[in-house]
């Protein structure tokens, strides 16, 4: 009675009882390991067989099941196929290096490999394979290698896929028995063939440039083999040895793109168009020159690689982006083309392809389409949410600024889309877009009074204290405190006088026009020459009340030339832009004091514009005075500077500017150059 109960405890009752137990399973499986205990005990090999099966479940479950690695070895051991199979696969499952019993088996592997039954044989090597160490593979090394040479196709197989392990394990064993695997790629059952070239390629991904000298033998299988599965390895391992040996691009390319062409297969045709991709950087002759056939084949990969974008298969769709990505290496202007078709996997519902797809719009870039492609990844940036919002917001910066920002134009552009940036909230690209407007605004000088006025006016957004995710708005408005106390002064500062520039370039002007005209030159425009001693000329009427009819001092020493009136409305205009672009924008940035008017002729143009930066601070006069002392600060920085050993060279053209300057301010005032001012 107690052996019928336990006959019927089979693997079956077990699975059955802890689904009944699923609650609380430990006591019900204490119960049957307890049981298998007991079982194991039995003379009975069947009794034993099903007792190990049990175990071999639990084990699978996570339970410890070494104790009973013995009586593993002894099911191993039974004559009966059934009982045999049942130990094997408890070896294969339970055993590790670590496993005592494992010396024990090496004799019985043996015994095995030389059954009559092939079955027993390949359940032997598959064996082997799974429980194999160093001492296993030294010893049955040579067994193995026999067994390669058997005349069953079915060992054959088993025997030459069991010697990647062994060479894993043994590496000497590679080089005592690699002639005899080279051997099995001549097989003539396919299989067999199939299972030498798996193990070459596996061999060759670790260290390729030791399978050089069997391109020719993989060179014929590529050619004459139509085994899709074998042909895939083959396609692998030739793409590891193309950057061995460049020559073997150019072979690669008519073979490859003969493939592409007639299978149906999509993976041999990715692999095929993959092994492409690494070729072609490969196949430029010595001279330079490109192979004839090198367009043709580009054309086929980008074509074939559209195809799996346009599929409706999220699988394939993912490997034409991936495809895309290594053509892009060797020839961008082929992957461009398809730039609409990538633009829209931005919308796919898998965050994969999104991925692929932004990685993939970031190699791109050139300096034409950079705002175009960031005007409409700022519109997916809009509706992104999480972490594919902030790999937007991080492929933006890069593309703007990648190779020291070589594809930017217009930095001012640039900080209108960082403060964009700085306005979204949840995400932690704030410290991304604090560094980079502090970087801008330290590299790029005449952008310097843009970011300043921008981050004054991000300061005083009140929006951006409250409410949710001020994590990274701290770090951006950490950078903008910074940006605006540091180049305050060049919102508050007037601009330099280039009265001399602005002089000189009018005269160059009324040159070439006398030149095209062919006139001799006004008199009111010709030079005097002013004697030793005698003061300078100054003019009358408007001039002196600064019109912008000043008579400037000429390059020429002791050279006066009087500028001529302005010919018409026009040439009047330009002249009182130019006064305003250096008195009136200034002045207007200059708070709690009224912009300059254009005097005399062009006063008619009117006021500056009104300046909505100095309506903001107006009700703030402590912000107004922590800015205007750090102006201060800057400009003695800069007055320091200018004493520095680098400028010395500079000097002389300073002082002479400065000089002119002093005599026109006193030409203005109606004072004798070299004259001492009169006392107050």
């Amino acid at each position: 009675g107690g052996e019928g109960e336990m006959f019927e405890k089979s693997l079956q009752d077990l699975v059955k009882g802890i689904r009944a137990n699923k609650a609380d399973p430990k006591p019900f499986i204490s119960q049957a390991i307890q049981e298998c205990k007991n079982e194991l005990k039995n003379v009975d090999p069947y009794v034993k067989a099903q007792a190990v099966r049990k175990l071999t479940y639990l084990q699978m479950m996570g339970y410890d099941v070494s104790w009973a690695a013995f009586a593993i070895v002894e099911t191993m051991s039974q004559a009966r196929f059934a009982h045999k199979r049942i130990g094997y696969l408890a070896a294969c499952q339970c055993f590790s290096e670590s496993t005592d019993v494992v010396l024990l088996t090496t004799n019985l592997l043996k015994k095995e490999f030389q059954s009559t039954s092939q079955y027993e044989v390949g359940l032997a090597i598959n064996c082997l394979a799974n429980i194999v160490t160093r001492d296993l593979s030294r010893d049955l090394l040579q067994d193995t290698v026999l067994l390669m040479s058997h005349s069953k196709p079915y060992v054959r197989k088993k025997a030459v896929s069991a010697m990647y392990k062994l060479f894993e394990r043994y590496p000497q064993g590679l080089r005592l028995t690699f002639e005899r695997l080279k051997e099995r790629l001549a097989d003539g059952e396919p299989a067999v063939m199939s299972c030498a070239v798996n193990v070459v390629c596996e061999l060759a991904n670790q260290n390729p440039n030791n399978y050089l000298s069997m391109a020719p033998q993989f060179f014929r299988l590529l050619t004459t083999s139509s085994n899709n599965w074998m042909l895939i390895k083959v396609v692998k391992l030739m793409g590891s040895l193309v950057p061995q040996e460049p020559r073997l691009a150019r072979k690669l390319l008519e073979p490859l793109a003969t493939i592409i062409q007639n299978t149906a297969a999509k993976s041999l045709q990715y692999e095929c168009i993959h092994t492409l991709t690494l070729a072609l950087p490969y196949t430029k002759k010595a001279d330079g020159s490109e192979s004839r056939n090198v367009p043709g084949v580009v054309r086929l990969c980008s074509d074939h690689l559209r195809q799996f974008i346009d599929d409706a298969d999220q699988n394939l769709k993912y490997l034409g982006l991936v495809g895309f990505i290594e053509l892009m290496k060797s020839h961008p202007k082929a992957v461009v083309e398809h730039k609409e078709l990538v633009l829209l996997c931005l919308s796919d519902d898998d965050v994969t392809i999104r991925t692929r797809a932004l990685e993939l719009l970031t190699g791109m870039v050139t300096r034409k389409n950079l705002e175009e492609l960031v005007a409409k990844l700022l519109q997916h940036v809009a509706r992104a949410e999480g972490a594919y919002r902030d790999e937007l917001i991080s492929r933006i910066v890069h593309m703007c600024s990648r190779d020291k920002y070589s594809y930017l134009s217009d930095f001012a552009w640039y900080l209108s889309v960082l403060v964009k940036l700085a306005h979204l909230r949840g995400s932690r690209h704030g410290a991304i877009v604090a560094e980079q407007l502090v970087d801008v605004a330290m590299r790029v000088r005449p952008v310097r009074r843009y970011a300043a006025r921008d981050m004054v006016v991000l300061l005083l957004d009140d929006r951006l204290t409250v409410g949710q995710g001020l994590d990274s708005i701290a770090d951006v408005l950490s950078a903008a405190a910074w940006i605006a106390g540091e180049y305050c002064a060049a919102l508050f500062e007037e601009a330099p006088d280039d009265d001399d520039d602005d002089d000189d370039q009018a005269e160059e002007e009324e040159q070439k026009e006398r030149r095209a005209a062919g006139g001799a030159r006004p008199a009111a425009a010709a030079a005097v020459r002013r004697p030793p001693g005698s003061p300078r000329l100054r003019a009358a009427g408007p001039a002196r009340r600064g019109t912008g009819d000043e008579l400037p001092a000429s390059r020429g020493r002791g050279v006066r030339r009087l500028r001529r009136p302005p010919r018409d409305g026009r040439e009047l205009a330009r002249r009182g832009r130019r006064r305003s672009g250096r008195r009136g924008r200034d002045a207007a940035l200059r708070p709690g004091r009224a912009p300059r008017t254009i005097s005399g002729a062009a006063r008619g143009l009117g006021r500056a514009p009104r300046d909505p930066l100095r309506e903001l601070v107006a009700d703030r006069p402590v912000l107004v005075a922590l800015v205007r002392r750090q102006g201060r600060r800057h400009r003695r920085r800069r007055r320091l500077a200018r004493t520095s050993l680098g400028d010395r060279r500079t000097r002389p053209r300073r002082r002479a500017r400065r000089a002119r300057r002093r005599r026109r301010r006193l030409l203005r005032r109606g004072t004798r150059p070299g004259a001492r001012p009169a006392p107050r």
